[in-house]
């Protein structure tokens, strides 16, 4: 197990690799013609994945919200994950037309 001391410099590292590893990938999709639409699905749904497993690993219990907490988490959920799809898909929409 890590030490706390150096448990962030951890979390950096592996969130600068699955940042840089994530956009090398969608690069490779892009050039072999997969839509923007479908990349913007595969990776949001990637990420989807990946943290539901973490939390999973580290117990339920982080999973549950208070009633108070609902409605934030709902209204969260729908604009900022709705943004960011948003964003990614224009992002690589953008970068499609930029080396035509």
């Amino acid at each position: 197990m890590l030490s706390v001391k150096h448990r962030g410099e951890f979390l950096l590292i592996t969130a600068a690799m699955g940042f840089a590893l994530g956009g090398v990938a969608a690069k490779i999709l892009r050039e072999a013609d997969m839509d923007a639409f479908r990349l913007t699905q595969i990776r949001s749904t990637a990420a989807a994945v990946i943290l539901l497993t973490i939390a999973l690993i580290n117990g339920k219990r982080q999973l549950y919200a208070r009633r108070d907490e609902i409605k934030d988490l709902i209204l969260f959920g729908i604009i900022g994950v709705s943004a960011v799809t948003s964003f990614t898909f224009l992002q690589l929409n953008t970068y499609m037309f930029q080396w035509l």
